[in-house]
């Protein structure tokens, strides 16, 4: 098998966190096989009349070690000399990143996800598409609208559109004083557009995190617990982490969003599910790899670079 010149576009190498980053773990996989690794923070992009070219550090990994990599190699290249781009940028997803994903449309070779998909599919306003496998969701600004659904669903989250990891979610009950409080806050004075989700009790047994690589689910899914003080099912809001098979529900929901997912060139998903109710379909740089593979025994990242068929 010859080696590929694969570029990753993501956060700085020093921000991740070793034990933890999905995108290591899939670096590791590629670099195990013998394929090269050129990093990319998005502002080392640019397109210059119609073709797109990069910064790029080429780098060789070693975890274990201190510090964890090594850049061998550092320069310009246009990134159609790359055999392949995976698109890892954490959110928030903000102007910056609609520039990078323009510019990585103009590249000329695959990339993973589709830079449009990226683009069009914000990863909560999108389960709109899918409103039979959702819970009642209301996206708006508006307070007015925000008391409306609180007094229909009694309990209800909000969050932002564009922030990860449990940011910025609050519960917010229909007796609960800092409701008007939260919605200014959550709304930033009615100026931006935010989701709110009727609150499902089944977050006790756990938020499930499902990855979907070109179109299969893996076996196992990962499943975030709650802390007791907390009502966020996210890992980087104190939830600790289960592992379980999927059940034929879900293998069944993965089932009717594969066309949708083949047909915006969408190779890699995180699908986040509270009961058989989908509560976001994380495209940008959905993680879970590392946590799955240790409390499940399979190599998640090997099998997400096998379906890359290099």
């Amino acid at each position: 098998m010859a080696s590929k010149r694969i570029g990753i576009v993501l956060d700085p190498l020093d921000t991740l966190n070793i034990k933890k980053d999905s995108s290591l773990a899939i670096m590791q996989e590629l670099q195990k096989r013998g394929h090269h690794l050129v990093v990319f923070r998005t502002q080392d992009l640019y397109a210059l009349t119609g073709a797109a070219f990069g910064r790029g550090k080429q780098i060789e990994l070693a975890l274990d070690s201190t510090p964890f990599y090594k850049v061998v190699n550092a320069g310009e290249c246009a990134l159609s000399d790359l055999d392949l781009i995976l698109m890892r940028k954490d959110p928030p997803f903000d102007a910056e990143f609609i520039h990078a994903t323009h510019i990585l449309e103009l590249a000329k070779t695959r990339v993973i996800n589709h830079p449009h998909a990226l683009r069009l599919l914000n990863e909560k306003a999108s389960l709109h598409l899918f409103p039979e496998l959702i819970p009642p969701t209301l996206m708006t600004k508006r307070i007015e609208q925000l008391n409306t659904f609180l007094q229909a669903h009694k309990k209800i989250v909000v969050k932002p559109l564009n922030q990860m990891g449990g940011a910025s979610i609050f519960l917010v009950d229909e007796d609960d004083a800092n409701r008007q409080v939260i919605f200014e806050t959550i709304t930033h004075g009615q100026t931006q557009t935010m989701i709110a989700q009727k609150y499902l009790p089944e977050i006790k047994q756990g938020d499930q995190r499902i990855l979907i690589f070109f179109g299969q689910p893996v076996s196992h899914q990962l499943v975030r617990i709650p802390s007791k003080d907390d009502h966020r099912g996210n890992l980087a809001a104190g939830a600790s982490a289960q592992v379980a098979p999927l059940r034929d529900s879900q293998i069944k929901i993965c089932q009717q969003l594969a066309p949708f997912f083949a047909e915006h060139k969408i190779d890699l998903v995180g699908l986040d599910m509270i009961g058989d109710k989908i509560t976001e379909i994380n495209i940008t740089s959905p993680t879970g790899f590392r946590e799955i593979s240790q409390l499940a025994g399979i190599d998640v990242a090997a099998q997400f670079v096998d379906g890359l068929n290099l």
